[in-house]
This record gives structure tokens, C-alpha cells and sequence, in this order.
């Protein structure tokens, strides 16, 4: 999968809740290039908009996006 937003080629994901689990329809993805959060939506990524987000899962998506630019640093 390519980011739709920067074309960064995912070559894995990881679940930020600890559980063993593969990607899933709905599941959503934050790309480790720019930082845009995706939600899968008929096997595709699509890019959404966290506002349309539960608050928790905004947090946590903030969250992970400092740690991603610590990371890439």
C-alpha cells in the first residue's frame, strides 16, 4: 500500500494497543512519512480527517504523530 497523501510505500503496520492483529477494513493508519491518517475503506486507503473521530482516538493519533516526528529525527 502507498500513502495517498506523500506516496510513502508502507511496508508494515503495527497496533498501537498492544493486540496482535492485521490491518482491517475500517482499521485506521497513520502514515510514518507525513504524518496523515488514513482509514481502510474497501481494501483502499482512504485519507481522512480526525475530526470525524471519537476524542480518545484524536489523542492518541496526536500522540503518535509527536513520537513519529522524535523517531524520524
Amino acid at each position: 500500500m502507498k500513502c495517498p497523501n506523500c506516496g510513502y510505500k508502507f511496508d508494515g503496520h503495527t497496533c498501537l494497543t498492544g493486540e496482535n492483529e492485521t490491518l482491517g477494513e475500517n482499521d485506521i493508519s497513520v502514515c510514518f512519512n507525513c504524518g496523515e491518517v488514513h482509514q481502510i475503506r474497501n481494501g483502499i486507503l482512504e485519507l481522512i480527517d480526525i475530526k470525524d473521530l471519537p476524542k480518545d482516538l484524536q489523542d492518541l493519533i496526536l500522540k503518535t504523530n509527536i513520537v513519529r516526528e522524535m523517531v524520524k529525527k
